[in-house]
This record gives structure tokens, sequence and C-alpha cells, in this order.
């Protein structure tokens, strides 16, 4: 890959371009903005902007290269057709999804090893491969890929675990610990379970009373929590903790290691109103 065009210079694009030039690509970073009249000479176009920009790059994009191009965005939300409008230039498009948190430009995330999810014209999909294997990710490509499932998926991981460590810090404080603490308590945590997941498969890296069939802890818990409706602060804990216990169920009962009639117990507890 001889050259590089980031358009966005938001937290994605900043990480992007930052990984690429780490591994010397000749990287070229526009502010989705300010996108220059010309683009020169390139192997790949990223826009890395916000999902709502992306039909007003398109003609920008398009009057800005002079040669058939390989165009991608870093939408999980959206198919590559967003960008479908390039093609009468003879550009490819594409989209390549970096499977990752990104919640600061300041602090982006590696990039190695994380997950690159590529769709679109395959021109674009081998050269967002390419990129992919430059900056040391795992890149996948699924025959049929349904965006709107995808990206309901990892906002269910990634989004959902950083509420629920936001919502479990009143328990921590409750328990004694100073609020200075908790993101050391919580992000080793959450780390072993990826890495939990990582190694042993979503369904077997669940761990805890539920997947046991630990009755008691489970009522310690719910008294802990409080009632149904009853919460700390806007978060409902015992609402979400039920939810929670709930939906690890059917994943311990598949796992078969609790005491027979134990989860059924557990489920008229996290049941019961």
């Amino acid at each position: 890959m001889r050259r590089l065009v980031v358009v966005g210079r938001g937290k994605v694009g900043r990480a992007l371009a930052a990984a690429a030039r780490a591994r010397r690509l000749r990287v070229v970073s526009h502010a989705a903005r300010a996108l220059p009249e010309l683009i020169g000479p390139c192997d790949l176009v990223v826009l890395a902007s916000r999902d709502p920009d992306l039909p007003r790059l398109v003609p920008l994009v398009a009057a800005a290269l002079r040669a058939p191009t390989a165009v991608v965005h870093c939408s999980g939300a959206l198919s590559a057709e967003v960008l479908g409008a390039l093609r009468s230039g003879g550009h490819a498009v594409g989209a390549m999804h970096p499977l990752a948190s990104f919640a600061t430009a300041r602090q982006p995330p590696a990039l190695e090893g994380v997950a690159l999810v590529v769709s679109g014209d395959a021109p674009a999909r081998r050269m967002a491969r390419r990129l992919g294997r430059k900056l040391g990710m795992c890149c996948f490509e699924p025959a049929r890929l349904d965006p709107a499932a995808y990206h309901a998926a990892a906002a269910i991981v990634a989004n959902g675990s950083a509420a629920l460590a936001a919502a479990a810090e009143a328990l921590l404080t409750r328990a004694g610990f100073d609020p200075s603490v908790h993101g050391r308590l919580l992000g080793p945590l959450l780390g072993s379970v990826g890495e939990n997941i990582t190694r042993l498969g979503p369904r077997a890296a669940l761990s805890g009373p539920v997947r046991r069939g630990d009755v008691a802890t489970i009522e310690r818990h719910l008294a802990v929590v409080g009632p149904s409706g009853s919460g700390a602060g806007s978060t409902n804990l015992s609402s979400l903790y039920r939810a929670l216990a709930l939906a690890q169920l059917p994943v311990a009962e598949a796992m078969g290691e609790a005491p027979e009639g134990a989860l059924a117990r557990i489920r008229a507890l996290v049941e019961d109103p």
C-alpha cells in the first residue's frame, strides 16, 4: 500500500492514521469538514466520519478523485451502498469497521489483533484487507453481512459493558471502595472476560453463581440491589440485575453444571416482581 488517505479526524480517523504511520505507511489525513478539491493518487480512501456525514461526502470525494480508487467507510451500521454513487466514476466502494471501543481520540485503542469486518465491492474489500493486515488486524468478511444485526451485537457488548460498569459503581461505593479505584477494579475484570470469550467462546466464558446454580448467593445479591423498581440514581439496579440473570439462565442450562432444580429456583427468584 503506497498511499492511504483518511478523511475524518475524530476518534476512529485519528486511530487509523496513527496506526498506519506507526507501520510506516504513507498517510494523508483530511478533516471531513475541509475536504480538498483534489485528492492525489492513492490506493485507498477511508471515510472515517460520522454516519450522517457520509451522504454529504460522497459527491465531494467523487469530484476530488481523478482516477478510479477504492473508497471505504468505517461505519458498522451502514452497508457499502451508502457510497454507491461513487461507482459511476469507476470507484470501488466498501465498508471496513474496526471492532474496537473508541472512547477518546487522545488514547485510541491498540488495533493489533482487533477484528476488522469488511464488505462491499471486491477491489475495495481487497484494499481494506491489505490495510488491515498491515495494521496487524484480523480481517473478517462474511458472505452476507446484515449491518444492523452486526452493529447491534457490537453495541450490546461494547456499549452495554461500559454502561454495566457505570451501574456497578453504586454497588462498589456501597461496598466501601473509593470512586477513584472503580476503573482499576472493573477494567481488568472486563479484560479477563474478554480473554475468556476469545479463548473459549461467549457461552463457555460464563462464570459465577448462575452457572453453578448458587441460589444462596443470588438471594444475597437480590437483597443488596433491592426490590424491583428501586435503584441507585437513574439506574434501576434490581431490574438490571434480574434481566442479566435471566439472560444467563439458558446458557447455564445448556452447560448443565448446576444442581438439579437450582436454576428453576433462580428463575423464580429473578422473575418475582
